[in-house]
């Protein structure tokens, strides 16, 4: 009913039926963008992308992690794939660097593929080593509830900080000596942009499009998912480097 010149969809559906339909109405151009490896999990959702990618005039996906899954399971030449890495805002993100005590920080949605759970058994582990060790949660969520249980049981009260929805992001990195971040998957982590860009060092797991922004040991350690052990040995590393810090944070803003 509108003349419209291009289509842009997110995720599996709206590029389903919009790539569809914008064939249907001859719109001359659809463009469709994949935020992370969470899709074609099933043989209903494969089938669905490849139709859908066959009516895309460009697939474009925020790593090259997430660029390689779109071509395998749309069966996509390369030139029908575009990778545009996420980007921030750098300027609303002051370099701080990394505050001068043993906090780490991790923003994000409490949520399964967050595997928090994880986080809070390896800051169990750190606790063995390094007592002073303390872990600022920002951000809520479905899993809430249940995360703040395992806090309890495992004694971390004292420890591990759950502060909820927050509009003070920026402020609230400053206040950490570095990142952490236990993802099951991603796509190009926003929130890690957003804590290197203040100057933080980065503990990740090595999963999605994470390799891409954390060079390892230059800005940071990067981690197998789902490893509390692994995921500890890396934080109590980060800890006794205190030293290096701050040259490492400005490399991650770099």
């Amino acid at each position: 009913q509108r003349d419209y010149d291009l289509l842009h969809t997110h995720k599996a559906y709206p590029h389903f039926y919009g790539s569809l339909a914008a064939y249907r109405s001859r719109i001359p151009v659809t463009v469709q963008s994949r935020h992370g490896r969470r899709f074609g999990e099933t043989l209903s959702e494969r089938m669905q992308f490849s139709i859908a990618s066959r009516f895309s005039d460009r697939v474009v996906p925020v790593s090259d992690d997430t660029g390689l899954r779109c071509k395998k399971i749309g069966w996509l030449d390369d030139s029908k794939v575009t990778r545009i890495w996420n980007g921030i805002d750098v300027d609303r993100f002051v370099f701080t660097g990394p505050a001068d005590k043993l906090t780490a920080i991790t923003v994000s949605r409490l949520s399964p593929e967050k595997d928090l759970g994880t986080m809070l058994h390896a800051v169990k582990q750190v606790l063995q080593q390094i007592p002073q060790f303390r872990l600022l949660i920002v951000g809520d969520g479905p899993e809430r509830e249940r995360l703040e249980q395992i806090a309890a049981e495992l004694h971390l009260t004292t420890h591990v900080e759950f502060l909820g929805e927050r509009n003070d992001i920026p402020q609230l990195l400053s206040q950490a000596g570095f990142y952490v971040s236990s993802s099951l998957t991603e796509g190009i982590s926003l929130t890690l942009l957003e804590a290197m860009s203040v100057g933080l060092p980065v503990v990740a797991t090595q999963v999605g499009g994470n390799p891409e922004i954390v060079q390892q040991p230059e800005t940071g350690a990067l981690v197998p998912s789902a490893n509390p052990a692994l995921l500890a040995s890396a934080l109590v590393q980060m800890c006794q480097n205190q030293s290096q810090w701050t040259e490492i944070g400005r490399r991650a803003r770099q």
